[in-house]
């Protein structure tokens, strides 16, 4: 069998990432060879080749497509994304196009896997419009995975998909059937699929509203820009893109127009396209209604610790999607919003670091790591002012916040107020005496005791 030199490598992962997007370098590190051995049958130069010359949806594309997306989808996945597109979205929507009389709503599902997506959106509209009848409704899920797209066409899912369910849904839009259960067709041939891949503009016309949800947690950044200006470009002037929950745009966000709803921030293409309005925040009743299935603990506990060793790893990519899965199955809510508000103010994305700030403090207000969140914030913005009330808020509620009376040191010492800052920097000595020198001072930091022993013992010693 023949080896792949390094070369052959490179230019694969170069290929896949800049046909779609992937980020298989950071995604599969050191598997990647060993993954590409097995789908070049030997012969890596050949299969390379293969891959440079035929489209994407050619099975030789489809084969490693199918490998390197996961695919996973249910029911109302996130659903505080569809109770906003029920209670905010939609009526003000279905009230203008009543007013103008049109009744026609196209919506677009980005990256919408086996069909599930697409689907809960077939059945909220079917259960906002008592007249849909009477609507021209237009529903697109694509997928660049044709596999993935077969199963939605199907449209037959097991218990898993309606984890986030109640029994009536199923009862009223599904059918038992062998294999598990069949969506009627009054739902299901609302939908069209299509294949079709992101980097790519998807030339179908301009959409009210798009979910790409999950999708660019996987991608690079000089590629995340491609995708969001195409998504930009498909939607009507006004019209919605919902994200996921642990997401954020990261490009040219001020051509958007920004809504902050409590911990999830969502993103419309601005009326009569003249650049973005303000940020808007806005608050919701919390559903004392709604109830959220709870999975086993170990799985809660695992979301969570696997985003933070992710986070250790400097894989910010990784652990965006752990805490996806941490909030949308309500898990270690009040740590999940924290460290996503932390990965969010180190990309200088500060709307939706402040709303998943406001999320955490929503539950738990004295919260000591969403209060030095909040000074990195405002510290970032050269707020001096409400930094130093963040560091206190956070030394209030723990005297022994080791990154926090770090911070407040540093930034003593900076104003000349040196007897301030060497007690807060001895401060910081007593919270770490009790921890390994390998162990971690913070789960919002890759520092550990040793390195920050070292560095306030050479402050203390340069003072």
């Amino acid at each position: 069998m023949a080896q792949p030199n390094h070369d052959v490598i490179v230019q694969a992962i170069e290929l896949i990432e800049s046909r779609i997007g992937i980020a298989v370098g950071k995604q599969f590190q050191s598997d990647f060879m060993s993954l590409y051995m097995r789908l070049a049958d030997g012969k890596p130069q050949t299969y390379f080749q293969q891959l440079r010359d035929k489209p994407d949806s050619s099975p030789e594309w489809q084969r490693l497509i199918n490998i390197l997306t996961i695919g996973e989808s249910y029911f109302l996945r996130e659903e505080t994304h569809f109770d906003l597109l029920r209670k905010h979205i939609l009526p003000k929507l279905i009230l203008q196009r009543r007013q103008m009389g049109n009744h026609r709503l196209r919506i677009w599902s980005a990256g919408c896997a086996s069909g599930e997506e697409p689907y809960s959106i077939a059945i909220i509209l079917h259960q906002f419009l008592p007249d849909i009848e009477t609507w021209d409704i237009e529903i697109h899920g694509t997928d660049i995975n044709e596999y993935s797209l077969q199963g939605a066409r199907h449209a037959v899912y097991r218990d898993w998909a309606f984890r986030h369910t109640d029994t009536l849904f199923q009862q009223n839009y599904f059918s038992k059937v062998d294999g598990g259960y069949q969506l009627r067709p009054f739902i299901k041939d609302r939908v069209t699929f299509r294949q079709h891949n992101l980097m790519q503009g998807y030339h179908a016309g301009y959409f009210d509203v798009i979910f790409c949800k999950n999708v660019l947690l996987y991608f690079d950044d000089p590629y995340v820009e491609q995708v969001e200006s195409h998504l930009y470009h498909a939607l009507q002037s006004g019209g919605w893109l919902f994200m996921g929950q642990a997401e954020a745009l990261r490009s040219k966000r001020d051509r958007w127009q920004t809504h902050i709803f409590p911990g999830s921030p969502i993103y419309q293409r601005p009326d009569g396209d003249h650049g973005s309005a303000d940020i808007d925040y806005q608050e919701i009743e919390p559903d004392k209604e709604a109830t959220q299935p709870v999975l086993p603990v170990d799985i809660e506990e695992d979301f969570y610790t696997q985003a933070v060793v992710a986070i250790h790893a400097d894989d910010h990519s990784a652990a965006e999607q752990y805490l996806s899965l941490a909030l949308e199955n309500n898990h270690q809510k009040v740590k999940s919003h924290t460290l996503l508000a932390w990965i969010f103010a180190n990309r200088k994305a500060f709307p939706e670091a402040e709303a998943h700030t406001k999320a955490a403090l929503a539950i738990e207000p004295l919260y000591a790591d969403i209060h030095y969140i909040s000074a990195l914030i405002a510290l970032e913005q050269n707020q001096l002012q409400e930094t130093f009330r963040a560091l206190q808020m956070t030394l209030y509620c723990d005297t022994y916040h080791a990154l926090g009376a770090f911070m407040l040191g540093n930034l003593y010492a900076k104003s000349g107020q040196i007897p301030k800052a060497f007690s807060q920097w001895t401060k910081v000595q007593r919270a770490i005496e009790t921890l390994n020198p390998s162990d971690y001072v913070s789960d919002l930091s890759d520092l550990t005791a040793g390195q920050l022993d070292a560095l306030i013992s050479s402050h203390l010693s340069d003072a």
